[in-house]
Parts: C-alpha cells; structure tokens; sequence
C-alpha cells in the first residue's frame, strides 16, 4: 500500500485531465500505473485507496482493467491542491521545510557535504504531487543558509554547473539545534508578551483603584 499511495495525488492529477474535469468519464488507470513503474496489482491498490478515500469511484474496472470516476470530494481535492500549488509562498515555505528535513536525515546517515541537487532526487522533493524546481530548491538552500540553519559553499569551477546556472549549494548538515531554538524563541517571545499584557492590565487595575479611592476622599 505505502509505495502505491506514494502517487495519490500524481493520479487525482492525471484522472482528473482525462475526465476533463467532470464526474462522468470512466477513465482506465494502467496507463498512469505503468508510468510510475506500478504493476496491475499496484494499481488496483492505488485505485482502492482513492476509493477508501472517497476520492475515486472504481466502477467500470473489469478484470486487468482498473478504472476510476471522479467523484464531488475528488475534483474539490485536485482544485484546492492545484490552487495551493500555484502559490509561490507556499511552495517557498515548503521547499525550506523539506530541504531541512532532508539536509538533517543526510547529518544523521553521516553524510559529508551534501549536495543540494540530491534533495530534488528524493521523495521529500515531491509537494502537492509536483517536484520542486531546481531554482526552487536552490533559493530554499540559499534561504537556510542566510538563516545559520546549515552551512554551505558553492561547489568549486571545476565541478560548477553549466554556463547560465548558479552551481547548485554544497551544504553540511543542518544544526540540530536549529527547530529547538525556533522553538525557544518562540517561546520566549510568546512568555514576554505574556508578561507584558500581565503587566499592563496589573498598572491599569492599579490606576482604576487608586483612582476610585481619590474619589471616595
């Protein structure tokens, strides 16, 4: 099932194309399957889980004929992923998080100086259904480098991209103590608000009564 899923949002995609849209058209999935290297078994798996879903109806598959209708929750998942993914704030924000993620998983295998260019290889790369651009994915890198979360070069002339491209951000890994003092901040800025509302209502009941026992003298 894990491996099969992996592509849900990739197939909504592609159904819904082929339908057009509507929630009439019985449209066959192994041409999908075969693409994303799925056998007929991987593809009924997919096909089952979109239905358990609710987002696809499998009426129409016959024997090594999986198929799938679009249903109402179906073409509202593919409108609203498709809205998100064409939000360039989003997708920044989840390209940072995700190139993190990856650079602290490559910190924890030992990895010396990893490349930024494996990130758009690994699943982590894939948001919405769609991998991340290259560019996406350097200004991600370059991002957390400004922010002290990893520490990275540009890779020597000699192994530099082609001509037109910046060369792709070589970077060690990300600090473990990068979400944790995110955290601490966080936290500390929401204690010092905190505090200081504490303190402003504590001076203005203050003010109320002593202003009341002026009056009452």
């Amino acid at each position: 099932m894990g491996d099969a899923a992996a592509f849900r949002d990739q197939l909504m995609d592609w159904v819904y194309d082929k339908a057009n849209g509507t929630s009439t058209e019985i449209v066959p999935i192994m041409e999908f399957a075969e693409s994303v290297g799925l056998d007929l078994d991987g593809a009924y798996t997919l096909l089952w889980y979109c239905r358990d879903e609710g987002l696809l109806r499998d009426k129409g598959s016959g024997m090594g004929n999986p198929c799938g209708i679009l249903t109402a929750y179906g073409i509202a998942d593919v409108r609203e992923r498709r809205r998100r993914r064409a939000d360039p704030a989003l997708r920044a924000r989840a390209c940072r998080s995700g190139l993190l993620n990856w650079f602290y998983r490559q910190r924890v295998a030992q990895v010396h100086m990893p490349i930024t260019e494996g990130f758009g290889k690994n699943n982590g790369s894939l948001w919405e259904g769609v991998r991340f651009t290259d560019v996406e994915i350097q200004d991600a890198a370059e991002y957390l480098s400004a922010k002290g979360l990893i520490r990275g070069i540009e890779r020597s002339p000699s192994c530099a991209a082609p001509c037109g491209r910046r060369s792709p951000l070589t970077a060690s890994t990300a600090r473990p103590t990068g979400r944790a003092t995110w955290r601490t901040t966080y936290a500390t800025r929401r204690d010092t608000v905190r505090r200081s509302t504490t303190d402003r209502c504590s001076m203005a009941l203050l003010r109320a009564v002593s202003s009341r026992g002026a009056t009452a003298m």
